[in-house]
């Protein structure tokens, strides 16, 4: 992670390598609300170290970037900085998709589309699927982890560090703030069980 991002972060992941079956993004907690949220990115998209900027992008772990839609552009710059594996939580048929299945092969990357098209999809299912999908991807080079703002991104990788890394409720949730959850967070808060 470039050290201009995050001077201070606390909230990290990092990807763990198994011997071979499995590997999952922990998510290193913070010690303190306030430490939390000093660690959440501002508003203004981040840039990877090569100057890579993607709508509401965020760098929430080293070797992790989320944010919204990407360009074929966008896929070969960050490909070229090493992030291999291209995760897409949009349905094939929203507009301004759809072009990564083939495209990715071009680029010399993975890419895996999981459909998230609401909160109906937030689902034990679908983040099972992230998370095999991030573990297959542990040592191979960079996640790009995407969406239409970057909204789902968050809220699947929250419920992961609660459902599958077994992160406490609050630090998952603040895990997927820093990530980019916005408008999924009560339906993400209600799944963590923290309420409304």
């Amino acid at each position: 992670m470039h050290p201009k991002i995050w001077p201070v972060l606390v909230l990290s992941c990092l990807v763990a390598c198994s011997s071979g079956s499995s590997s999952d993004i922990q998510v290193a907690v913070a010690a303190t609300t306030e430490e939390r949220a000093q660690t959440r990115p501002a508003a203004a998209p981040a840039s990877t170290p090569g100057g890579v900027t993607i709508s509401h992008g965020r760098v929430p772990a080293e070797g992790l970037l989320t944010g919204g839609q990407i360009t074929p552009e966008q896929m070969t710059a960050l490909a070229a900085e090493g992030f291999k594996t291209f995760i897409n939580l949009r349905p094939a048929d929203e507009e301004g998709t759809a072009w990564e299945e083939e495209f990715a092969g071009q680029a010399g990357v993975q890419f895996v589309r999981i459909p998230v098209a609401g909160p109906a999809d937030l689902s034990h299912e679908k983040v099972d699927l992230l998370t095999w999908t991030l573990a297959a991807a542990s040592g191979e080079g960079g996640v790009v982890l995407y969406c239409a703002s970057g909204n789902r991104a968050g809220a699947m990788l929250a419920l992961k560090a609660h459902w599958a890394d077994g992160v406490p409720p609050q630090e998952a949730l603040a895990f997927g703030r820093d990530a980019g959850l916005t408008r999924m967070e009560p339906v993400v808060k209600k799944l963590l069980g923290l309420g409304e």
